[in-house]
């Protein structure tokens, strides 16, 4: 006659079962979290290269600086001021919004059009929030060409777009390019004592030829990654939250270059 298994025996195959489907359910939940922390870093590495050639491509395009300006503060709090520039060199107000704890960069290009007239514009780089994201942002403003204009009291004026810009036309926002950067500096070479200077410092933009820029960018989500607890960034300490974000510095230099627009014709200013 045969037997049937005890209850002890029964028992003990259901806990064996269940543990072995315990430790398989681990390992899926493991690799799943791997795959997603993978991605988050591979994410993160994609966004960092883009946001330098981004940097690098709008600051060697320049003809020159404009303006530029400096962080309040180095905390990674993801908040936003709003800036007005009414500097000499401007005849018009130019208004964005700008994280506290970052730089921004006001540059002057000229790029030829499909039908090769000049298109003249300001472009600022800073970092901005959104309803959608935040990140490294790029604004620009039309500028008029060279000639003259006549104004509402009938003054004729001349056209100049680097000495004497007059804004044609503002784009209505400013557009996100890269997301995740949390805060962006820049310094620049100052030829003629041949050594880095701040914004401050700077006395005639028109001697500077070279910029180098550095920005720390992190990942969306947290991951399982060891990340340092600060960032020495030239004489700056800037402190990493203990969040769970990876994040990463990025510095590069670059070449002021420009592209001259004359009669339907381009060349290389440098």
């Amino acid at each position: 006659m045969q037997k049937g298994f005890t209850l002890l025996e029964m028992l003990m195959v259901s806990l064996f079962g269940g543990l072995l489907l315990l430790a398989a359910s681990q390992v899926i939940i493991n690799l799943i979290n791997t795959q997603a922390d993978q991605s988050e870093l591979l994410r993160l590495a994609e966004n960092a290269m883009l946001a330098e050639l981004v940097l690098k491509k709008e600051i060697s395009e320049a003809k020159s600086i404009l303006l530029s300006g400096e962080a309040i503060n180095s905390r990674l709090v993801k908040t936003s001021e709003s800036n007005l520039l009414t500097a000499n060199n401007l005849n018009n107000e130019i208004k964005f919004n700008q994280f506290k704890n970052s730089d921004w960069l006001l540059l002057y290009t000229t790029r030829v059009k499909e039908n090769n007239n000049c298109d003249n514009k300001y472009i600022i780089l800073h970092i901005d929030k959104k309803e959608y994201a935040y990140g490294l942002s790029y604004k620009y403003y039309e500028i008029a060409s060279k000639g003259t204009i006549t104004n509402a009291t009938d003054k004729t004026i001349e056209l100049d777009p680097l000495n004497n810009p007059i804004l044609s036309s503002d784009t209505s926002r400013s557009d996100t390019l890269v997301s995740q950067i949390e805060l962006i500096r820049f310094r620049y070479f100052y030829e003629q004592e041949s050594k880095w200077i701040k914004s401050n410092e700077i006395l005639d933009y028109s001697l500077i030829k070279k910029v180098q820029f550095a920005f720390i960018i992190g990942t969306n989500n947290p991951v399982k990654k060891q990340n340092p607890n600060y960032f020495t960034l030239w004489d700056e300490i800037i402190n990493l939250p203990k969040d769970g974000i990876y994040r990463q510095l990025v510095t590069a230099i670059v070449n002021l270059k420009g592209v001259e627009c004359i009669e339907n014709t381009t060349k290389d200013l440098y």
